[in-house]
C-alpha cells in the first residue's frame, strides 16, 4: 500500500511503487546498517523510531521523521510493517539556519572585550561572555545561574541590585555607572551600562 502522500514524498506512482524495496528509496548517504536496526528494534519491540535521509524521484533529498510498526498474528508471525515518513525537511534546515545564526552570535558576544553579562528579575546572572569570566577569574559554569548575592559581598550586591531594579522596573537605561567589582585577581573599577532587553511581548 502506497498512499497519495507517499506519492508526493517519494515521486513513485502507487503502481510504480508496489514491489520496490525500501532501501531503493534511501539517500545514497543512508548510515550503514540503520535498516538493519530498524528491523531489529522492530522485531525487539514491535515498534522502531528514527530520522533519516531518503530521496525523491528527481533525486531532492528529503530529511523524514520515520515511525515503524510491526504487526503480527496471535502466533507473532509477522504480517506487514506499517510506516509512516514526515517530511521534516524545512524545519531542520531552518533548525540548522537558526544553529548556525546562533553560534555566529555567540562567536561576536564571545570576541568583545567589554564584560557583557544577562540577568534576570530574581537577580540571576543567565548569561555571560568570555571577557566577564576573565574579570572574574571565574567559568561559565561557575557564574551562570548565580545571583549577585553568591559572588559579591553583600555590601557590594545591594547597591548592584538596587540599580538593576530600577531597569527593570522602569525600562531604561542606566549608563556610565562606575562600580568596584571583586575578582580573583583583586578589586577591579568598571564603567558600567545596564541596558533593559524586552522580547517580543514586551
Amino acid at each position: 500500500y502506497w498512499n497519495k502522500c507517499a506519492e508526493q514524498m517519494f515521486g513513485f506512482s502507487e503502481a510504480e511503487s508496489l514491489g520496490k524495496k525500501s532501501q531503493d528509496l534511501l539517500h545514497p548517504s543512508y548510515a550503514p546498517g540503520e535498516r538493519e536496526k530498524i528491523i531489529d528494534e522492530l522485531n525487539r519491540q514491535g515498534t522502531s523510531r528514527s530520522r533519516i535521509r531518503i530521496k525523491h524521484r528527481n533525486g531532492t533529498e528529503i530529511i523524514a521523521d520515520l515511525n515503524a510498526t510491526r504487526i503480527a498474528d496471535e502466533n507473532e508471525n509477522v504480517t506487514v510493517y506499517v510506516v509512516t515518513y514526515r517530511d521534516i525537511t524545512k524545519q531542520k534546515h531552518m533548525e540548522d539556519a537558526f544553529k548556525q545564526q546562533h553560534e555566529e552570535l555567540q562567536t561576536i558576544f564571545d570576541t568583545v572585550p567589554a564584560s557583557i553579562f544577562y540577568k534576570d528579575k530574581e537577580n540571576r546572572i543567565i548569561r555571560v561572555n568570555q571577557a566577564f569570566t576573565k574579570l572574574m577569574g571565574l567559568t561559565k559554569e561557575e557564574l551562570e545561574g548565580k545571583s549577585l548575592f553568591e559572588l559579591y559581598p553583600k555590601e557590594q550586591a545591594e547597591p548592584y541590585w538596587e540599580d538593576d531594579k530600577d531597569v527593570f522596573t522602569l525600562g531604561k537605561q542606566k549608563l556610565n555607572i562606575i562600580e568596584s567589582v571583586d575578582t580573583k585577581k583583586g578589586l577591579r573599577w568598571v564603567q558600567t551600562h545596564k541596558i533593559p532587553y524586552r522580547d517580543n511581548f514586551g
